[in-house]
């Protein structure tokens, strides 16, 4: 049974901008974390289900540096000791059932994404698997420009057997674009990758 703090993630919408401005004084590729909700008194996780919805803004954020992603954070789960297994949003057994709902409002677009529905039906693959903890991965908006892309992410460790919220985190990536967008994808994942690990050991959440 769900408590309280699973139907807040029922539906969640991620926010696309185009900026029409340059954005001066930028370069390179870049991710800045902040802990909203502080780890206090959990024990870390030892078995992790990630939920990853950044292949929902597979467009945006590029496919390319998404593979990498998925890769790098594997190893780095892996070399924490902690038992993981990944369903990204694209490989889940409901993505067909589901048209992403997109509103446009001037500069603005709005997509919805069933998050909650998605972790219900996974619910027998957590338990099946052992997870103590799931990490859920959201894009909450993209900002594009001619110039470069940027993004937002919502990160959120939840207890699996009481559904509690342990851990709260965004962060904000940013890269400049020189032709394609999805170039130079592996530094580009490693930066994304070493900068949520190294927030989580910060939080409390991995012990090294």
């Amino acid at each position: 049974m769900y408590n309280k703090q699973i139907p807040r993630l029922l539906c969640r919408t991620f926010v696309a901008t185009t900026a029409c401005a340059l954005f001066a004084g930028f370069s390179g590729c870049a991710t800045n974390f902040r802990t909203i909700q502080p780890l206090v008194g959990k024990a870390p996780p030892t078995s992790l289900y990630v939920y990853s919805f950044l292949d929902a803004r597979e467009g945006a954020i590029g496919p390319k540096v998404l593979a990498e992603v998925r890769d790098q954070l594997g190893k780095a789960l892996q070399s924490r000791g902690v038992r993981h297994k990944q369903l990204w949003f694209n490989d889940s057994p409901l993505r067909t059932e589901y048209a992403l709902e997109g509103k446009a409002t001037g500069p603005q677009s709005s997509t919805r994404v069933p998050v909650g529905e998605i972790i219900t039906a996974t619910r027998g693959e957590e338990e099946a698997f052992g997870a103590s903890h799931r990490l859920v991965i959201f894009p909450v908006e993209v900002v594009q420009s001619n110039a470069f892309t940027g993004f937002h992410v919502r990160w959120d460790l939840i207890d699996a057997h009481t559904n509690e919220r342990n851990w709260s985190a965004t962060s904000y990536t940013q890269h400049q674009k020189w032709f394609l967008g999805d170039e130079n994808p592996r530094d580009r994942a490693t930066s994304f990758v070493e900068s949520a690990l190294a927030e989580m050991e910060k939080a409390g959440v991995f012990r090294r």
